[in-house]
């Protein structure tokens, strides 16, 4: 007799990605209040029978008793010592039921959650309300797995399945923490300056002044540069930029004093420049440089270089994620195994092999940013074509 195995992922469309690639495509679905997809395979070396559905995001929210709703009953310093209440974060979408529905009957639990401190959290919402729902093992006998991954593809799927470890109390317990402090933070500094600034200014007609904890002392340095900027008063300076030639070489040389603002002694230098009309080089240092592989983006830098590199807002980028973690394992195919990318229309790449790919990886590289603009432009849906046969 087999087992029966819950495996939960952060929102649907992950979830039937993974189950796609565990099933290899072999796979039943179903709706409840959310998508459950149903396929058999093995698992701890036996015979099982997965689900795998998914939440929307965090289960739970963070909130005050009702006793503390009234702005004008409480005041904002007793909020630093009130107690905190969860509740659920989608009444609407009912994932409590959800998961406790799919739980009946499981042995086992696998936590398919975004790997940051986040997810780790949400990995032990899940479990509130799974756990007592589910069948008793035999003590000292693990029942929950976390799986670790950071892309979702074939390759990083299957290898997170084989590798499952144990969810971190400490990292969601990290995010509960943080989240009182900032309902805290944020609700009492909210109704404390909302208090205090309306009726001060003619202009302020805003019925809430809210306060982030993370929000407003960004928006403070964003205020803090701009004044810079518009007090900044331009100040002329000049540089003496000696032009070395020799045969038909040229080099441009640096003037280690960089700049002076005075222009008459701007002028006597470069004089005394032009009238030596010869150098001689006193030391000569030769350095060897490596450029080592770049180091795989998180979330933040994703968007940071998105925005700069890219001209590409947050919204955009995060659509395209998933569509990128395909291309980079597209890319990674084609560096080990020889193979190239064509692209053929706006949406489409075809991946094919060809004799020559390093030869083609100028090419890979410039179709792959052609399509990363092509999806966050135009919002289209990508898809990748893969004809891929090892050598």
């Amino acid at each position: 007799m087999g087992v029966n195995v819950l495996m939960v992922a952060e929102k649907p469309s992950l979830a039937l990605s993974i189950a796609q690639f565990l099933s290899h495509n072999q796979l039943h679905s179903r709706r409840g209040a959310l998508e459950v997809h149903e396929f058999s395979g093995s698992f701890l070396g036996q015979q099982a029978h997965f689900k795998m559905t998914s939440v929307i995001g965090h289960v739970y929210n963070l909130d005050f008793p009702a006793a503390y709703n009234s702005w004008d009953r409480v005041d904002p310093l007793e909020l630093f010592d009130a107690q905190t209440v969860k509740g659920e974060a989608n009444p609407k979408a009912h994932v409590c039921r959800h998961l406790q529905q799919e739980a009946r009957g499981c042995d086992y639990l696998v936590l398919w959650l975004d790997c940051d401190r986040e997810g780790e959290n949400i990995c032990f919402e899940v479990m509130d309300n799974t756990m007592q729902y589910m069948h008793r093992l035999p003590p000292g006998q693990q029942q929950v797995f976390r799986a670790r991954f950071s892309a979702i593809s074939a390759p990083e799927v299957l290898a997170a399945m084989r590798n499952l470890v144990s969810p971190n109390k400490a990292e969601a317990l990290a995010v509960d923490a943080r989240q009182e402090l900032d309902l805290k933070v944020g609700v009492a500094f909210t109704r404390f300056q909302t208090r205090f600034f309306q009726g001060r200014y003619g202009n302020l007609d805003a019925a809430v002044v809210s306060y982030g904890p993370c929000q407003t002392p960004t928006l403070g340095f964003c205020v803090e540069r701009h004044q810079a900027i518009v007090a900044f008063q331009p100040e002329p300076f000049w540089v003496v930029k000696p032009l070395l030639t020799k045969f038909t070489d040229h080099m441009a040389l640096e003037w280690a004093r960089s700049r002076v603002f005075d222009s008459d002694v701007g002028a006597v230098l470069a004089s005394s420049v032009r009238e030596a009309g010869a150098l001689r080089v006193s030391s000569v240092t030769t350095k060897e440089d490596r450029k080592g592989r770049p180091h795989g983006l998180n979330t933040v830098e994703l968007l940071k270089v998105a925005s700069s590199a890219l001209n590409i807002g947050p919204a955009q980028a995060m659509a395209v994620r998933p569509v990128l973690h395909l291309l980079v394992y597209a890319v990674d195919s084609l560096m080990h195994r020889k193979f190239a990318v064509r692209s053929t229309d706006s949406t489409v790449l075809d991946i094919a092999e060809h004799s020559n790919a390093t030869t083609e990886r100028f090419l890979l590289y410039k179709d792959l940013a052609v399509l990363w603009r092509c999806c966050c432009l135009q919002n289209v849906q990508c898809h990748l074509r893969y004809q891929l046969t090892a050598e």
